[in-house]
């Protein structure tokens, strides 16, 4: 398969004709792809048809596409617009009420979605690429299957700016509440949970730990660190543990102190990355989720850990507004352990991290 530059069609066989016919539609300046020894692909910034190189016929995407798999191939594409974007672009882009542009490539067939309104507005181009690997049984032509079924996944971009967003005192009954925004908004969280919150809230430790958000230790009971035993510390942290341990089957691997409240020496003994806040939305005091969301969205810089509390509805409540508005600003908002992996910060055992900035 051939990707030709200019206005030449990459069949050296083609008739002139066809030549002429992409010409009329697209002018003078555009390129080629051909998908097989019937069908070939022109296109331009703005428009791409399909052209018959034996008979010039023009032909879109659906034309290719049996009647009875016209459903199938447009819940594939909304499938995997929903894969790759948050909910509030996501949703616009399923109803179909825009242009959609279709070129076929060497991963499957780039789609495109040229005039949406998005709200809040982004600045970015929208597309999404079907992979032949699952639309190729669709098409009454043959598509180049490759393995790959990844190019929708969001992945975390060092060229961006990211924070991490974390949630303390949970989990409670407002937890789930911010699991669906942060799944709804392609976003990732560290959840630093109490011990006894944990066993009273089993499925809820095991929902946000099966979405794939971090869960981290924020001790057993909220008492100060500097104020105990070192036997009472030493509990604190070990039967939070375990309890998660129990629920997840995995190890808790950070830990935030109660009160922001501890000393070299018992972060050495504890033995974990310590991880503090650069932003603190004062959510507890405000307890208006308005206020809240406009506290982080106005607050924010590239690196920071925004410290919430998912045991306000008011917070849980902001999360869903804030996220948004982040993402129309370029943020990425993840977890503490993926943005110091993006950021190439080795969180290491005893120290105390308040932000994580290169």
């Amino acid at each position: 398969m051939n990707n030709n530059s200019s206005n030449s069609v990459s069949n050296p066989k083609a008739n002139t004709d066809v030549t002429k016919v992409i010409a009329n539609i697209l002018g003078e300046d555009y390129q080629t792809y051909q998908i097989n020894d019937t069908y070939l692909n022109a296109y331009n910034d703005k428009q791409s048809i399909i052209v018959s190189q034996k008979d010039g016929e023009v032909k879109t995407i659906q034309d290719l596409i049996d009647n009875d798999n016209q459903e199938k191939f447009k819940k594939i594409l909304q499938s995997e617009v929903s894969r790759k974007y948050p909910k509030f672009i996501a949703d616009v882009i399923n109803k179909g009420e825009g242009q959609d542009k279709y070129t076929f490539n060497q991963d499957g067939i780039l789609v495109e979605f040229l005039d949406y309104t998005i709200t809040p507005a982004i600045n970015e181009s929208l597309s999404i690429i079907l992979s032949c690997k699952n639309i190729q049984n669709l098409l009454d032509t043959n598509c180049q299957v490759t393995d790959k079924d990844d190019y929708n996944q969001p992945k975390l971009d060092a060229n961006r700016p990211a924070i991490a967003l974390t949630f303390d005192d949970g989990p409670n009954g407002n937890t789930k509440t911010v699991v669906q925004a942060l799944l709804d908004n392609k976003a990732k969280a560290t959840f630093f949970m109490l011990g006894q919150n944990m066993y009273s809230y089993r499925s809820t430790v095991k929902l946000v730990y099966d979405s794939g958000l971090e869960v981290g230790s924020h001790t057993y009971s909220h008492k100060y660190l500097t104020k105990i035993t070192d036997e009472e510390r030493k509990n604190e942290v070990e039967n939070t543990n375990r309890i998660f341990n129990e629920i997840t089957g995995d190890t808790i691997k950070l830990i935030r102190a109660p009160y922001g409240e501890s000393t070299k020496d018992i972060r050495n003994a504890i033995g974990l990355p310590f991880i503090q806040w650069s932003v603190d939305t004062l959510d507890w005091q405000l307890r208006d989720a308005q206020k809240v969301a406009d506290y982080v969205i106005n607050n924010v810089q590239d690196g920071d850990i925004i410290l919430l509390h998912d045991i306000h509805a008011t917070s849980a409540e902001a999360v869903g507004i804030f996220l948004p508005e982040l993402y129309a600003k370029g943020y990425q908002v993840t977890s503490v352990s993926e943005l110091a992996k993006l950021k190439g910060i080795d969180l290491e055992k005893g120290n105390l991290y308040r932000t994580l900035k290169k």
